[in-house]
């Protein structure tokens, strides 16, 4: 249930909301994208239990039978980005999978998936048009339902974090990890690893972030900002959400739309981003990281100082400015406004 401390809208609130309606997705990007991710994963599961009866069939002509202690070459299929977060906005073409691997996935794997793949999309519906675009750790499928929809699939294992943990110190070498890129038909371990990232983001978005009020419909405006305006596009992705999160979180007030949209920007306006700052930890990570190590001192006081102006913008009653937005009518006058 909602709190009712206060029942009154105001005029930010109303622009707020009167935003977040025109840069949601549309009915038909919904149904595209849901199309496109509801095929792709049923495809690849089917995929990942056809390739383990062929394992089975393999030991059994083989006659010897052991106990398969082995994982399964292709073990889960997960959302994350936009997608996963709930954070999709008006003209969002591209959605991200994550494809996880019982061991460290290589170019051969990559190569069998996609070979195989368009077989079992067919056998969901024949009567898709799509292409298979291979990428650096993955693939694209690109299709064309009541808008055109592009799915990126990056493969992963946690095996790659794993064998890192266990490796014994002494034994371990700086070239050990730029080794993995060099070896032939391995493919790019910072990607496997971004993807395992993104992973561990989508589950902290749903657990925390998306439970604080406002804070999805926060994000999505500002994700419309920062098409808008290059100065916030330099922020992260998760630099973006890990800031809208600590601002709202950190209040004890309940906030309205209209609040929580000025509220961030007291925060960013503040001092959170500049040189002298301590950081901002990332909370998925166990070591250190700095999740503003995405830009450079310039660029954070760039974005300190636009936040510093819109700011000033929504005191003088103009977030309609802020929102890039036509003003929405007050609904009623007051002699002293």
């Amino acid at each position: 249930p909602q709190s009712r401390i206060r029942n009154t809208v105001t005029l930010d609130d109303r622009h707020v909301m009167a935003k977040h309606a025109s840069i949601y997705p549309r009915e038909e990007e919904l149904r595209s994208v849901h199309q496109i991710v509801t095929i792709a994963e049923r495809s690849l599961k089917a995929l990942s239990a056809e390739e383990l009866e062929e394992e089975k069939e393999e030991e059994e002509e083989g006659g010897e039978k052991k106990a398969d202690l082995r994982p399964r070459v292709l073990s889960a299929v997960n959302r994350v980005g936009p997608l996963a977060k709930g954070l999709l906005i008006h003209n969002d073409d591209t959605v991200d999978l994550v494809l996880l691997c019982g061991d460290i996935p290589n170019k051969d794997l990559l190569h069998r998936v996609m070979e195989n793949l368009p077989e079992q999309i067919r056998k969901i519906d024949d009567t898709i048009k799509f292409e298979l675009i291979e990428e650096e750790a993955g693939f694209k499928i690109v299709a064309d339902f009541d808008v055109k929809v592009e799915l990126s699939v990056t493969l992963t294992s946690t095996e790659i974090t794993l064998k890192k943990e266990l490796k014994p110190k002494e034994v371990e070498t700086p070239a050990s990890d730029e080794s993995h890129d060099e070896i032939s038909g391995n493919l790019p371990k910072h990607l496997l690893l971004g993807a395992l990232a993104r992973l561990r983001h989508a589950k902290w978005f749903q657990a925390r972030a998306s439970q604080q009020d406002s804070c999805v419909v926060i994000t999505r405006i500002l994700r419309d900002l920062q098409k808008r305006d290059k100065v916030w596009g330099a922020l992260s992705s998760w630099a973006l959400e890990n800031l809208v999160y600590i601002a709202l979180s950190s209040s004890t007030e309940h906030m309205s739309p209209g609040d929580a949209f000025r509220r961030f920007f007291e925060v960013v306006s503040g001092g959170i981003l500049l040189p002298d700052r301590p950081g901002l930890q990332d909370p998925c990570e166990k070591e250190p990281i700095d999740i503003l190590d995405c830009c450079t001192d310039q660029q954070l006081d760039d974005v300190t100082k636009s936040a510093q102006n819109f700011l000033l913008k929504i005191a003088f009653r103009e977030v309609h400015k802020v929102l890039g937005m036509d003003r929405v009518n007050s609904m009623h006058r007051h002699p002293n406004s």
